[in-house]
This record gives structure tokens, sequence and C-alpha cells, in this order.
């Protein structure tokens, strides 16, 4: 790499842009961690006084999880997108609760014989 290949990057605006944005999202990451580990601790004290989870907090938990991994993302340039509040916060629809004896099956649908004959 040349000497003006490293001058061109720092003195790239939009670097440092990213620079500020990803320092704010560092600051924003330790207290959104601490309100996980409450979460975590009021899980912990439902699941053992009543012997279940709550299921508003464990929505809310998943959709924290997600915000989480986004700011993660985007620290470590996996991720161009800037987290919440620069962007939508996203209620994942992949946290859809299953069964755990549940199994879902992808069927297509086939043609009979009689819409076979139909056709001929």
């Amino acid at each position: 790499m040349e000497q003006q290949d490293v001058k061109k990057n720092i003195s790239n605006g939009e670097q440092w842009l990213r620079l500020v944005y990803m320092l704010l999202f560092v600051v924003v990451l330790y207290p959104v961690a601490t309100v996980l580990c409450v979460i975590v601790a009021i899980q912990i004290i439902l699941a053992l006084v009543t012997g279940e989870t709550n299921e508003n907090i464990r929505q809310f938990a998943a959709s924290l999880a997600e915000y989480i991994r986004k700011i993660i993302l985007f620290l470590t340039y996996n991720g161009d997108e800037k987290p919440f509040p620069f962007s939508a916060w996203d209620q994942s629809d992949d946290n859809v609760d299953v069964d755990e004896h549940e199994i879902v099956i992808n069927v297509e649908p086939v043609a009979d014989e009689s819409t076979k004959a139909d056709d001929k």
C-alpha cells in the first residue's frame, strides 16, 4: 500500500463519520447490555417462582438481542446499516414460538390423476 493511498484513506470523511457513529454505539451498547442482564435476572426469578417465563418479556428480549446483534455487526464492519435510532427498530418475525414437538412440513401441491386426464 502506497503512502498516497494511506493519506487518501485517512482523509476520507465517510470513515471519520462512521468512527463517530461507532463510538456512539459503543456507548449505547453498555446500558443496553445492562438492560439485558436485568431481563435475564427477572426471567430467572419468574421461572423459579411461577415455573414459567413471561411471554412479553421474552418478546422484548428477542427484539433487544436483535438490536445488540445489529450494533455488533455495525461495529465490526459486517454491516453498513446504522441501528436504531438511525433506522427502524425491527420487530423480528423470526422469533415465532414453535412447540418443540411440532413438526413443520412444507408440501408442494401435486396434480392428481383426475386433473391430468382433464388436461389431455
